[in-house]
């Protein structure tokens, strides 16, 4: 076995002396004096884990870096100064050059960084000529729409924020349509698919619509890597959220604690006051993006099982004029009463995400709690009630 053996880890070794290492130099041009920069590099094995941070020194505005890497990898890196720091994403791909061009920005202008060197950075470099200003436009209309909407008088924001999420949405639909036809119309560029890898909604569908030249090689191999990764992680996600369903679980059954607050009318609402029936706690705020996407749902429900469930609205962290415009704006037909500061139902429910829906049985005790936007509320109300 030592005679096969030998020859066998020779070569490998000879392969692993072949791989040429990373190299990256270039400089930065700005009024700051960077004086060094870090770079985190991402592990070959593992994406969720960086090796040692990387130190090196940038003299006169100009740097240089070599690294031995696998595979291609992620890095992160920071260019330091004095008093600030500029942080920067971006691949490493072994056996590559990357000569980067960093332009520190002020408080006028982004900082911007150009890719060149080997042909794949020369291909990245190009598809962000093609994508950044959409985002660049994007964020300008944006902090231009914000500051338009703050300084509006209060009968016209309503109208403004209107007019102004349509060309929003507009903007970013060209922006994120740009992510997705980049790679497509250059299919056969290694630096497109990689430039684009982070923006991909469907992974398995961008790997599969690769030619084979791409997807046999490196960039597949990274997109691969990165299929892999998001499995492991939903997987986890699942777990996690599994055992938090089972902690609320182990509530269920207990006694769900009266509570007295007034009602949209300004009179008493106590929860005792509707025993007798199932009723969902919903514990939520105008101010919470998740709670407003869920009311068609939970208005196309309290509809599809009428007289069977009372809705108990709950504001949380909202001002009395924001919690009364929200419960009008969305139209919701059910019951609603405003939790003040002094109210300490969050803590006898140990509410702390948004939405919480709590059911409360006929007999007063806790039937089930749902944390977030999440179907198996409603799937829980059609095991409850559909005949």
């Amino acid at each position: 076995m030592r005679k096969i053996l030998a020859p066998l880890t020779l070569a490998a070794l000879l392969v692993a002396c072949d791989q040429k290492p990373f190299t990256m130099e270039g400089n930065v041009e700005g009024k700051e004096v960077i004086d060094k920069m870090i770079i985190e590099v991402g592990h070959d094995e593992s994406l969720d884990s960086l090796l040692p941070a990387d130190t090196v020194e940038v003299k006169d505005g100009k740097f240089t870096y070599t690294k031995d890497i696998k595979s291609i990898v992620q890095a992160y890196v920071r260019l330091c100064s004095k008093d600030n720091e500029h942080a920067y994403s971006i691949f490493l791909v072994p056996g590559e050059q990357l000569k980067m061009n960093f332009k520190l920005g002020d408080e006028e202008h982004q900082d911007e960084y150009l890719y060149g060197g080997s042909k794949i950075y020369e291909e990245m470099n190009k598809a962000d000529e093609t994508i950044s200003p959409l985002y660049k436009d994007l964020m300008a209309f944006y902090a231009d729409a914000n500051g338009r909407v703050m300084n509006a008088k209060d009968e016209e924001r309503d109208s403004i924020i209107a007019i102004l999420s349509d060309s929003l949405n507009v903007k970013g639909e060209a922006y994120q349509a740009a992510q997705a036809n980049y790679p497509k119309e250059h299919a056969n560029e290694e630096g497109a698919w990689l430039y684009t890898v982070r923006y991909q909604n469907e992974l398995q569908a961008a790997l599969d619509s690769m030619p084979d030249n791409i997807k046999k090689g490196r960039v597949g191999d990274f997109y691969r890597k990165m299929l892999k990764f998001n499995e492991e992680q939903a997987k986890a996600a699942e777990a996690q959220a599994a055992e938090e369903q089972k902690k609320l679980d182990e509530k269920c059954g207990k006694p769900a604690k009266d509570f007295t607050l007034k009602d949209i009318n300004g009179k008493d609402l106590s929860l005792s006051s509707l025993k007798g029936k199932y009723v969902v706690l919903d514990f939520w705020g105008s101010w919470c993006g998740w709670c407003i996407k869920g009311m068609p749902e939970m208005k196309a429900y309290y509809e599809k099982y009428a007289g069977k469930f009372e809705i108990l609205g709950i504001d949380c962290n909202d001002s009395d004029e924001a919690w009364r415009k929200a419960v009008k704006d969305n139209e919701l037909p059910w019951l609603h009463v405003y939790n003040t500061k002094e109210s300490t139902i969050l803590a006898d429910y140990e509410v702390e995400g948004f939405p919480t829906k709590i059911v409360v049985d006929p007999e007063g005790n806790i039937a089930k709690i749902v944390v977030g936007e999440d179907p198996a509320f409603y799937k829980y109300l059609d095991t409850l009630f559909a005949e």
